[in-house]
């Protein structure tokens, strides 16, 4: 685990299967709610126009599988992907 919240399973009787449960679910919680706050963060940034920078294939259909449809962000597609993420 890398750590030792929850996972201190040597005769500790506070340390069940709960608590080791409990603790991974908040360590996954806490990392996914920091990746989240860094996407939005990249997205509010990263404006990169199409008109100005290719992009991939790859990077176009993310963008167009972003449910991200305002006439605005059209030329933008890092920033759709990253909605769409």
């Amino acid at each position: 685990m890398g750590s030792w919240i929850g996972g201190d399973r040597d005769d500790n009787p506070n340390v069940t299967a709960e608590t080791l449960d409990a603790a991974i679910t908040r360590q996954a919680t806490v990392i996914f709610e920091h990746y989240l706050e860094q996407v939005h963060k990249l997205g509010a940034e990263l404006s990169v126009s199409d008109l100005l920078s290719g992009s991939s294939d790859a990077l176009k259909a993310l963008a167009d599988a972003s449910p991200d449809a305002s006439p605005h962000r059209t030329d933008e597609p890092y920033r759709r992907a990253l909605i769409g993420i």
